[in-house]
């Protein structure tokens, strides 16, 4: 009688298995639709000549926007003359926003020389920024071993990479901050600090965005910085031209924090002594002069 349940009880588990092993029909996902993507930007510059004279040459030929940093612009460097010249830009924008790409190239006498101006993905995403719509900057030229004598170019340039026209182009708005604080809002600027956090390579950032609202460009820096309660050196200044915005950061090196006692951790109160002047005169008169308490 055992041996005949033990039977039956093997050959129930063997069933059992059986069952579970065998396999089922396969499920027919449910079909979803595909993710909506932002189209990518499309660069319709081409050949754009800017400067051609008797001593040099500077055309944007296109835009590579696969570059890995970001999209740059390609641009086509020619010394006419029997000297090297140096290519350089500055107070250059994008979209209204101040972007300050480092670029510079020597020419040797009667050649010429491609190159590419970059604008760095990281720093166009913090100002909204998705495509090179209009690209604005001041193109100096020069003799590379006689500075002294002078721009052979010193001018400003406006270009539409995109084909967009001036009236189309849209200037992103001020980011949302994680912790913001509007210092300063009148006719003439905006200053509104939005963040400020540890930084592993810097030490503590304070980001801040300003907004000039004048007919002349804006110099602005700070003297001290005061946190809690005890005075640092900032390392910091900012120029944006006229109607233009910016982002920048206010830089507190850690260094200097550890050496008067401050914890980075432990940051609760941060005084900032701010002056605005006219930037486009050497010694600018003040438009602002004053300090805000920021407490993160």
């Amino acid at each position: 009688m055992k041996r005949a349940l033990v039977l039956l009880l093997m050959l129930t588990l063997l069933i059992c298995a059986a069952a579970c092993g065998k396999p089922k029909d396969k499920e027919t996902a449910p079909e979803t639709a595909p993710e909506e993507t932002e189209p990518a930007a499309v660069y319709t510059i081409s050949d754009k000549v800017l400067v051609n004279n008797t001593e040099c040459a500077f055309t944007i030929t296109g835009v590579d926007s696969g570059n890995l940093w970001g999209p740059a612009l390609n641009v086509m460097c020619r010394s006419k003359t029997d000297r090297e010249l140096t290519f350089t830009v500055a107070s250059a924008s994008v979209n209204g926003y101040m972007t300050e790409p480092v670029w510079f190239i020597s020419v040797p006498a009667q050649s010429s020389q491609t190159s590419q101006i970059l604008f760095e993905s990281e720093q166009l995403e913090r100002c909204g920024i998705e495509a090179l719509d209009e690209v604005e900057f001041i193109l100096r030229i020069y003799d590379t071993n006689n500075m002294t004598a002078g721009n052979l170019v010193e001018d400003r340039f406006t270009v539409y990479p995109t084909g967009l026209s001036p009236e189309q182009i849209t200037v992103p708005a001020k980011p949302a901050g994680a912790d913001e604080y509007t210092a300063h809002s009148g006719e003439d600027f905006d200053f509104t600090v939005l963040e400020a956090r540890k930084d592993r390579f810097w030490g503590y950032i304070i980001a801040c965005y300003i907004d000039n609202k004048t007919d002349s460009a804006l110099r602005l820096y700070a003297d001290k910085v005061m946190v809690n309660g005890v005075e640092t050196d900032p390392l910091w200044g900012a120029t944006v031209d006229a109607g233009k915005r910016d982002i920048t950061d206010i830089i507190l090196s850690e260094t200097e924090l550890k050496e008067k006692g401050v914890a980075i951790d432990e940051i609760k109160e941060i005084e900032i002594f701010l002056t605005a002047v006219n930037g486009d005169e050497w010694l600018g008169e003040k438009i602002f002069d004053g300090s805000f308490t920021y407490r993160p």
